[in-house]
């Protein structure tokens, strides 16, 4: 962890199960989050983590900068599609665009949202997550990432809320 900043280091040291981060443009956060979450599918058996992202392209650049940090590390996948990998321990990660309908239906352990505040759907993506977020069978985790937006959405709510 020699390369990364002081504050990416601080979110991969912080273990909330709920947790708003309000950025500035490139500075890496995706890069993050895109870490973390095969971090965890890698070290813990039938994961589940799911990423939305603004649109399609940035949903598939996020799931090939994971690829790339697996290879780097001499992972292999059970499974790989457009949106999904899969590791042999069993653990998968999802990467779509910012569409209820695609991600009402999963159960993930860990969400990631990024650009959230850019999102077209941003109330309904909640909607159709708040049932997984509310289970009781285990912790479950979500991540907001985004740039501002001015004081307007769901977004803006959530971190004044914070």
């Amino acid at each position: 962890m020699e390369r990364l900043y002081p504050y990416q280091k601080a979110f991969l040291e912080d273990y909330s199960q709920f947790r708003i981060v309000n950025k500035a443009r490139q500075v890496g956060f995706s890069f993050i989050i895109a870490f973390e979450g095969l971090y965890v599918a890698e070290k813990f058996n039938n994961q589940l983590t799911l990423y939305c992202s603004v649109g399609d392209r940035q949903a598939k650049e996020l799931l090939l900068r994971i690829r790339t940090f697996a290879l780097a590390q001499g992972l292999t996948f059970s499974k790989e599609t457009a949106n999904e990998l899969q590791l042999p321990n069993g653990s998968r990660i999802i990467s779509l665009p910012n569409n209820p309908d695609s991600i009402r239906g999963y159960t993930p352990d860990r969400i990631y949202l990024d650009e959230f505040s850019h999102y077209q759907w941003e109330k309904e993506i909640l909607n159709a997550l708040a049932p997984s977020l509310t289970r009781t069978d285990r912790k479950r985790f979500l991540t907001i990432v985004s740039t501002p937006l001015g004081k307007q959405g769901e977004y803006h709510k959530i971190w004044e809320d914070n």
